[in-house]
């Protein structure tokens, strides 16, 4: 298994915050609400790029592909649509183009979903109480990957105070 981090709740962990300028994103339509409002509203003033694209057309995910495509972030199982990516299919296509991969997985929850063992890079979960049964606070979202996956990610941490 991956190294794991966890970071405070916030958009410091998200994998779309460790992208720089000049770089593209390919998100799945249907990522949670604040994940694309972040992606359309703040990664713009920063020169990064981002294309949605259908959760269940590869040709369109293929068609979004440009040089500077760093990343392509995924939520699976949408919520509240429950529309579920191929896992497999986008794992293998980003590595044939060099491209890392990140999935939001918080809905499915580790116990029902384990993105690492399909192929992906990283993997995102909000995680709250009520995951086991609590009921209002948030908690650190842990996620998981390689560790040269998040080597800047902590870098950064520290440098913006997450």
């Amino acid at each position: 298994m991956g190294t794991r981090w966890a970071f405070a709740p916030g958009r410091r962990a998200h994998p779309a915050n460790q992208r720089a300028g000049g770089d593209h994103l390919v998100l799945t339509a249907g990522v949670y609400r604040r994940t694309a409002d972040f992606v359309r509203d703040y990664l713009p003033r920063w020169g990064i790029a981002a294309t949605f694209v259908p959760i269940d057309d590869p040709a369109a995910l293929v068609a979004a592909l440009r040089p500077t495509t760093r990343l392509i972030l995924a939520e699976t199982p949408t919520n509240p649509y429950l529309r579920v990516l191929d896992l497999e299919r986008t794992a293998a296509l980003a590595r044939r183009h060099g491209l890392l991969t990140a999935v939001d997985s918080t809905f499915a929850t580790p116990i029902n979903l384990r993105p690492l063992e399909h192929g992906f890079d990283l993997v995102l979960h909000r995680v709250r109480p009520s995951t086991w049964g609590g009921i209002t606070t948030s908690w650190p979202a842990p996620s998981s990957g390689p560790a040269r996956s998040w080597r800047a990610s902590r870098r950064r941490g520290v440098c913006s105070g997450g």
